[in-house]
């Protein structure tokens, strides 16, 4: 059976969650599901987040974190948080850590196909690395975000999984906040 890899952006993917659930969802449940809709096998789940600047949200995101941490097959990687002049944060490293990954893990052929779950067109070039390598790229996105017009470009519709309340709902996750 092909084996499929799944590479979460956090950030993303937390904004897809509470828009469409109000919550958060099982990290590896969600890979399950996703591996059984596409008949792969699953390989190994990528989780990419960065500190939050606010002390509340990053102890919530501690505790998920350290859930992370414990689960067999689910491998987080962190970035960091920087200041912007304005006063606001944002996001370093999780966009380059994913790219990174999901490339290399091509070039030693660790999957058949990896499944981005992220609407970040950052990752344009990744994809198209990995298909370069001859390996495919799954997409699962919300409809409603901005600027993916390119990453449809890149992934074929029969390679795409539009996330929905319907699919996100049955693997949602009671315990965490974030």
């Amino acid at each position: 059976m092909p084996r499929i890899d799944v590479f979460i952006d956090g950030q993303n993917f937390s904004i897809a969650c509470r828009q469409l659930i109000g919550g958060y969802v099982d990290v590896k449940a969600f890979a399950r599901m996703v591996a059984k809709k596409v008949s792969h096998e699953l390989g190994q789940t990528f989780f990419y987040d960065s500190p939050s600047p606010t002390q509340e949200v990053q102890r919530r995101k501690q505790v998920f974190w350290e859930a992370l941490r414990g689960t067999p097959g689910v491998i987080l990687r962190l970035g960091r948080t920087e200041s912007n002049f304005d006063g606001t944060h944002r996001e370093k490293e999780c966009d380059v850590m994913l790219a990174v990954d999901m490339v290399v893990r091509a070039f030693h052929q660790k999957y058949d196909r990896a499944m981005l779950v992220s609407a970040d067109t950052d990752q344009a070039h990744a994809i198209q690395a990995v298909h370069d390598l001859g390996l495919e790229v799954g997409w699962a996105y919300l409809p409603t975000q901005d600027y993916i017009d390119h990453l449809r470009q890149l992934i074929p519709e029969d390679r795409r999984l539009e996330l929905s309340e319907k699919i996100l709902r049955p693997v949602r996750q009671q315990n965490f906040r974030r």
